[in-house]
């Protein structure tokens, strides 16, 4: 995924993400503010997941918005 792509859908997505993750919190997902490494860090230290996992579950989420 390229971060760049990431952090110019941000807007769309930041809505998105405490749904799709409920762990993650409003001010969370503020503070990740479009930011790839941040989000795949936020996603490692809520869910468990290693950085592969993390990486695979951020673009089939940002696929399904594009």
């Amino acid at each position: 995924m390229d971060p760049i792509d990431f952090k110019s859908k941000w807007p769309v997505l930041k809505p998105q993400v405490t749904e799709k993750w409920p762990e993650i919190t409003k001010e969370e997902a503020e503070n990740i503010d479009g930011e790839y490494s941040v989000m795949i860090t936020t996603l490692q230290a809520k869910y468990f997941y290693v950085q592969e996992e993390a990486e695979l579950e951020i673009e089939k989420f940002f696929k399904s918005f594009t």
